[in-house]
């Protein structure tokens, strides 16, 4: 804040145009009436890509009803 400089000022509207252009994606959050429970679910296919042969790999975390990650 003292001293900043033009790089300061790129990395700002840099932040700004990427808030506006995310605007519509989101994440709800619910109240929870219950305890919350802490899930994590994964899923790997090893070498499951029939063109590439590659691995593919996903996984979800959820808190009550909420997706985390």
């Amino acid at each position: 804040m003292s001293a900043p400089r033009i790089s300061h000022l790129l990395a700002a509207k840099w932040i700004l145009r990427y808030i506006k252009g995310t605007i519509d994606l989101s994440l709800t959050f619910t109240p929870q009436t219950a305890v919350a429970r802490l899930s994590a679910y994964s899923k790997a296919n090893w070498a499951g890509c029939p063109d590439s042969h590659r691995s593919t790999a996903g996984y979800v975390i959820t808190l009550g009803t909420n997706l985390i990650s």
